[in-house]
């Protein structure tokens, strides 16, 4: 997930998909729920951003179908084909006091609770399990950090600093 300014990106549009318009889409988030919560996307132009209402969203396999108002034709939405699409950071849905979204994340400093600097968090995933946090060095070595109760200890947006516990051996493997 990128953001830029107070857009944060949520998909991307693969293809036209049939002759009526519709969008065949990659949805980063893991959740298609969560997608279709939201009443309106942005699609980059040159100069900013378009703001489409959503008609219809439906799922298609590992794809999300997307109609948007507008989009009509299936020459429209070939030509928007390899777009990201966008959705305004105010209309997230709040979340709980020790929830966070994966951008509020992107570029914290991540320490020990020794005062160690680790490295900052340059990528996310979630293994099933759940989510990874990427930790990168100065020399651009990964360490691969679990995000739950027992290492995360604390995360300080304001501070951009995220202080972890981690388990014995945790740090070293991944150095290895």
């Amino acid at each position: 997930m990128a953001a830029k300014g107070r857009f944060l990106a949520v998909g991307k549009i693969i293809k036209a998909h049939g002759i009526k318009g519709e969008l065949k889409a990659i949805v980063y988030s893991q959740d298609i729920s969560q997608f279709a919560a939201y009443k309106e996307v942005f699609l980059p132009k040159k100069l900013g951003f378009s703001k489409y209402p959503i008609k219809r969203i439906r799922e298609q396999g590992k794809y999300t179908l997307i109609t948007l108002e507008g989009i009509k034709d299936r020459t429209s939405a070939e030509a928007l084909a390899g777009l990201e699409i966008f959705v305004d950071k105010n209309s997230l849905p709040p979340l709980k006091d020790d929830e966070y979204y994966w951008y509020q994340l992107y570029g914290l400093k991540v320490v020990t609770k020794e005062g160690n600097n680790l490295g900052i968090i340059s990528y996310i995933f979630n293994n099933g399990a759940h989510d990874v946090y990427v930790v990168q060095d100065k020399n651009k070595k990964e360490i691969l950090i679990p995000a739950t109760d027992e290492i995360i200890l604390n995360i300080d947006l304001t501070q951009g600093i995220m202080e972890i516990d981690p388990l014995p051996g945790l740090i070293e493997a991944n150095e290895n």
